[in-house]
């Protein structure tokens, strides 16, 4: 069986330190950006996360991309 994989989506997300807690627990906020141009490149992703971080009173901790594909059985 051949499988034909189709890019579906793009997602960035970034987490933002928001400082600790009364345990001493740091205390994450993640922001998302859904539906990005497959396309994009990595330092794009990372330059629209420096913008958003640009935004932000927190401290950025962590950027990630997340990809999403559509599998389909070939018939052929």
């Amino acid at each position: 069986m051949k499988v034909i994989v189709n890019q579906s989506d793009s997602v960035l997300k970034v987490v933002f330190s928001k400082g600790f807690d009364e345990n001493n627990k740091e205390v994450l906020k993640t922001k998302t950006l859904p539906d990005l141009r497959t396309s994009a490149s990595n330092e794009a992703f990372y330059e629209a996360a420096k913008f958003m971080h640009s935004m932000q009173k927190h401290d950025m901790k962590k950027v990630t991309r997340h990809e999403a594909y559509e599998l389909l059985e070939d018939k052929e």
